[in-house]
């Protein structure tokens, strides 16, 4: 039974749930947030448009075979989520390129020359040392806690690249690829990419059971919501300075939108982050084990 679900499983989280999700903010944000002026100026130019002037003949018809508008919202919904998956790949390139690859870059600059500056101009250690030992250490160990804490999270806000599977894995990386070049008379060189495709293919051949492919489903998934967060936010901004499409109340809608698409953009972001790693890591052990319990037969 699973293995059936799990055919259909990359496409309906991966693509159709994201795709519902992008249509319905939409229809949300006009139902709620527009003025009525503005809806009734977009009525009329539909109106002059002949298919929906049909449609809007069509209406009752139309109520009545409801399942054909449940069926052409699901069908586009799918196409959008394929859009939205590739969109929000450039969306994560682009945000590497500005925030990894440069504000990170110097910004870790500027804590550097900051914190030498700073220990030059305050002795804390002096300070310390008239303190009883316990209490110096209790300090010590909460402000550690403490910068832990702030680092993670600006780790998790600020950068957009992630790590392909955990650092203490990569001796599994080049034993693998050293098994697979000794078994198979190639020579693939010592990266991921190599490792990564040829283990896809011998997982699905030698049909190893394994994670993988839920874990690429559910990055594929939360990457494209964190995509779909940020959409929604930059039209939140674009309505909030554009107030004459509003309505009157849509003031404390925005605020409360704004709120909830931060805090939801920040999950997504740094469980696709996560997930990403999950799935290479998964990928990596997998061939591992399956070459090493092989390797005498």
């Amino acid at each position: 039974m699973w293995e059936k679900i799990e055919i259909y499983f990359f496409d309906i989280m991966g693509l159709l749930i994201p795709g519902v999700v992008f249509l319905t903010g939409i229809i949300f944000t006009f139902l709620f947030l527009i003025s009525g002026d503005l809806v009734n100026d977009i009525h009329s130019v539909l109106n002059k448009i002949v298919i929906f002037k049909l449609i809007y003949k069509m209406d009752k018809e139309i109520k009545k075979q409801i399942w054909l508008l449940v069926v052409f919202f699901v069908f586009n919904a799918y196409l959008v989520g394929h859009v939205i998956k590739v969109l929000s790949k450039l969306y994560y390139w682009f945000f590497r390129l500005i925030f990894d690859k440069f504000i990170n870059q110097i910004f870790s600059l500027f804590i550097k020359w900051l914190g030498s500056r700073t220990r030059k101009l305050i002795r804390v250690i002096q300070i310390f040392n008239s303190w009883k030992p316990s209490l110096k250490k209790f300090i010590k160990e909460y402000i550690k806690d403490i910068y832990k804490f702030i680092k993670y999270n600006l780790k998790v806000i600020f950068v957009f690249g992630t790590e392909d599977y955990e650092k203490d894995n990569k001796p599994l990386l080049e034993e693998s690829l050293k098994i697979i070049n000794d078994r198979y008379k190639t020579n693939f060189p010592t990266k991921w990419y190599s490792i990564y495709k040829l283990s896809k293919i011998m997982i699905y051949h030698e049909n190893l059971k394994n994670m993988n492919d839920t874990f690429l489903a559910k990055y594929n998934f939360y990457r494209s919501l964190s995509f779909i967060c940020f959409l929604q936010l930059a039209l939140l901004v674009f309505l909030s300075f554009h107030k004459g499409l509003l309505n009157d109340y849509a003031h404390t809608i925005v605020i409360v939108l704004l709120v909830v698409n931060i805090i939801f953009w920040y999950t997504f972001h740094e469980k696709y982050k996560r997930y990403f790693k999950l799935c290479g890591n998964e990928t990596l052990v997998s061939i591992y084990y399956h070459l090493k319990t092989t390797e005498n037969k």
